[in-house]
């Protein structure tokens, strides 16, 4: 299983950060009374979105992680989570976005599914 590279940043830098955990829970609305609720997987993924800063040679390792690691996303790799710094296995759900950079850096925003 690949591992997120080491030569590039380790964490989501904090602003723009979001983590949104899928809703795994079926509600259905009865004539009278409560809702019924039942789980709707075993499992849920979780959205992961942030950014990092990285250098152009950084973002050539990212972009090469990417592509050719992980093929364009559909392979999965190692990482950890944000929030607990736990071991977790991410896939990408959209390729790495660059903004316009400034000097050597660029902001670069990931978005990821944290797999169960």
């Amino acid at each position: 299983m690949p591992a997120w590279p080491a030569t590039l940043p380790q964490r989501l830098n904090r602003s723009n950060f979001s983590y949104t955990p899928e809703d795994g829970v079926i509600r259905t609305r009865m004539e009278q009374g409560p809702v019924k609720m039942r789980p709707r997987f075993t499992a849920t993924t979780t959205v992961v979105t942030g950014t990092i800063v990285v250098d152009r040679t950084q973002y050539q390792t990212l972009d090469t992680f990417y592509r050719t690691t992980t093929s364009y996303g559909v392979t999965p790799f190692d990482w950890v989570d944000p929030i607990t710094e736990a071991p977790c296995r991410y896939r990408f759900l959209a390729p790495p976005l660059p903004s316009a950079p400034q000097g050597d850096e660029l902001m670069v925003t990931v978005q990821l599914e944290q797999q169960p």
